[in-house]
């Protein structure tokens, strides 16, 4: 998943995005900053603008949901936050949630997957729980996006080997 990987690397965070269009207003001197209806204003202002311009460059995009949580990588021990990635098309308006670890996973560690042990309140272990990218709803919120070949193949290539995976595991439990 290379080239997905890279490919996901260049998306803009929409806070990102709309921090540096606040900026520009800020500089532009069009609103007071100390005067809350005009910040108000200026925030919407940004938020309309920021979207439209990543509309332009018809590129997914995404905003981290539940930004308090903070989270520390077992492998790497980088302190991450937020809890899930929204992932959205734009143009299309579809979009998704994948968990944070999951991204940081792909894009630090170059993994597609990850192993979470479940543990019990006396911190015994119960059990694992393996988390995987679903490249089929990734497929379909991407659809329409100039996306580079090389990473629709990739993802293509995971959709098609995570159905087969789901219809023999569903063969064997007799469905």
């Amino acid at each position: 998943m290379e080239a997905f990987r890279a490919y996901l690397g260049t998306w803009p965070r929409l806070a990102t995005k709309l921090m540096e269009r606040l900026a520009e207003a800020l500089e532009e001197g069009t609103f007071d900053h100390n005067n809350a209806d005009e910040l108000r204003l200026a925030y919407k202002e940004a938020q309309q603008v920021a979207l439209e311009r990543i509309e332009a460059g018809k590129t997914p995009y995404y905003g981290i949901v539940y930004p308090q949580v903070l989270w520390k990588c077992p492998n790497c021990q980088e302190e991450t936050t937020g809890a899930y990635w929204e992932i959205s098309n734009p143009v299309t308006k579809e979009r998704g949630m994948f968990r944070v670890r999951l991204v940081h996973e792909l894009l630090v560690h170059g993994e597609s997957y990850y192993v979470e042990p479940i543990v019990n309140m006396s911190d015994t272990l119960m059990g694992q729980d393996e988390h995987h990218w679903d490249a089929k709803k990734l497929l379909k919120i991407i659809d329409g996006m100039p996306v580079p070949p090389e990473a629709l193949q990739e993802l293509q290539q995971l959709a098609a080997k995570q159905a087969e995976e789901k219809a023999a595991a569903a063969a064997g439990k007799g469905h």
